[in-house]
């Protein structure tokens, strides 16, 4: 899925490579989004995930690194998109 990224965005490189670094083996990224650049220039943009055992967030920090946030799907009791 990381092939579809496009150069003009050289940042979504690294977020993903973050993702790929916190999957477990086993783990299969599904689907992935991430913020348009538009919203993001007051907000620091954020990477969802769905895997085939976790819905992961990832969050950009403002001097490097990012916060992650993770919900397994056996722990979610109701979900509505």
């Amino acid at each position: 899925m990381t092939e579809q990224i496009s150069e003009a965005e050289p940042g979504l490189r690294k977020a993903l490579d973050h993702l790929q670094s916190v999957l477990i083996p086993g783990e299969q990224l599904e689907a992935w989004a991430v913020q348009r650049r538009v919203y993001a220039l007051k907000h620091r943009r954020q990477l969802i995930a769905a895997t085939s055992g976790r819905l992961i967030c990832i969050h950009r920090n403002l001097l490097g690194g990012f916060d992650l946030t993770d919900l397994r799907w056996q722990d979610l009791e109701e979900v509505h998109l």
